[in-house]
């Protein structure tokens, strides 16, 4: 599982997030999914823009999420966010603390986490329950999910439930 790579980093302002963000936007291809939680509670995935400015003052935290990685934030405290990534070998930030190592003897699986009151905004049939396709790091010999991480949204496949 050499191919994947795990870091975290911090900004200490909303320029240091933007610019973070936007770095790492560059690398993540434009068919990517972007969903924000506010300060009010609002949540809404949409279709990616790599020209995107986020809100920082109003956000709690954020995914960027496509099929070879997941960039996520969250508000720590103030205007300091802790940026992860996880996913496709690719650029690591200067500042970053590189966990890749973490990841090691991890196997990666897939796997859905349905989300029964929200409805796809993306997806052909918006009657259905709306899905998280994530991606699983398992640890072999326990069996224990270390890391999982978003992939794509889709219509639930309610029949891995039964």
């Amino acid at each position: 599982m050499n191919s994947k790579v795990l870091w975290h980093l911090d900004a200490e302002n909303a320029q240091e997030a933007q610019n973070i963000f936007q770095e790492m936007a560059y690398h993540i291809p434009k068919e990517a999914i972007l969903m924000c939680l506010m300060t009010t509670g609002s949540i809404a995935p949409r279709q990616f823009s790599q020209d995107i400015q986020i809100n920082w003052q109003e956000q709690e935290r954020g995914w960027l999420f496509h099929k070879q990685g997941e960039l996520q934030w969250r508000r720590m405290h103030g205007n300091i966010f802790r940026f992860v990534y996880l996913g496709e070998d690719g650029p690591i930030p200067a500042k970053a603390q590189n966990e890749s190592k973490r990841l090691l003897h991890l196997e990666e699986k897939p796997g859905q986490i349905i989300a029964d009151r929200l409805r796809s905004p993306m997806g052909k049939d918006k009657s259905k329950a709306m899905a998280f396709q994530i991606f699983q790091y398992v640890n072999p010999q326990t069996g224990a999910m270390e890391f999982w991480r978003h992939a794509s949204i889709d219509v639930a496949n309610t029949k891995e439930r039964e």
